[in-house]
């Protein structure tokens, strides 16, 4: 059979002593389809709303009034990797920090994180504002830590609270257990793959009161008492989430 190995016919250009191989298709491979048909879909779109500063949608009058807030030093809850995206879009001229008991991060207006030190938050007040997340400041959207101590530590002057519809624009963002990175790529990577499942922008409201009691009122988030920073921090160590 070995000479007709390669014979083929003339007319059809088909091996006629070869049987022919039919391929199966997996699981894997009609989801990874799938997965590509949506990236090469939505792509342009999300692209198109990075270039347009379009990643979440804030009322017009909340965000002029925002603006016209001259507080320096906000601290500020964070449930979504849009959080930082969405303090950007609503300030100018600000600069956003994640702060643990241990260390200080910088974010960038993606949500890449870098180290730094707490006098940069100081430079930040003097050249403009500073917003704190202070270790996450909250862990869901139904729970504030309490984070009044640190607050004060630090000068905060007033409280931030964002919320965003639909829920799904909601991940664990606290003490490094959700997507932080050290690369704007990776972050804009994250926020595709979320942008991929929600199919649209997500709507933000933004709540700012003078104290976490207030904030608490306004948003209907109650505080948990005894879960500050360093307590919360101890709970996940166990889980390998301290930073």
């Amino acid at each position: 059979m070995e000479r007709y190995s390669s014979f083929s016919d003339p007319v059809t250009g088909l091996n006629p002593y070869l049987r022919e191989t039919r391929r199966k298709h997996s699981f894997s491979h009609f989801f990874t389809s799938c997965l590509l048909l949506q990236v090469v879909f939505y792509l342009p779109l999300f692209i198109y709303r990075v270039l347009t500063a379009s990643l979440v949608e804030i009322d017009e009058k909340t965000r002029s009034a925002m603006e016209k807030d001259r507080t320096k030093i906000f601290a500020c809850t964070s449930t979504s990797a849009y959080d930082s995206y969405t303090i950007h879009k609503i300030f100018h001229n600000v600069c956003v920090f994640m702060v643990t008991p241990r260390s200080v991060f910088k974010v960038s207006k993606y949500g890449a994180y870098r180290r730094c030190s707490e006098k940069e938050i100081s430079e930040a007040k003097k050249t403009g504002r500073a917003v704190l997340f202070l270790s996450g400041g909250i862990t869901s959207p139904k729970l504030f830590l309490d984070t009044r101590d640190d607050s004060r530590r630090y000068g905060v002057e007033k409280y931030l609270h964002i919320s965003y519809s639909p829920e799904s624009s909601y991940d664990i963002a606290a003490f490094g257990m959700g997507q932080e990175t050290d690369s704007d790529i990776k972050s804009l990577v994250y926020l595709f793959l979320l942008y991929i499942t929600q199919r649209a922008p997500p709507k933000a409201k933004i709540i700012s009161e003078e104290s976490l009691e207030n904030l608490s009122k306004a948003a209907k988030v109650e505080i948990a008492e005894g879960m500050n920073m360093k307590t919360t921090e101890k709970f996940l160590n166990l889980f390998g989430g301290g930073r």
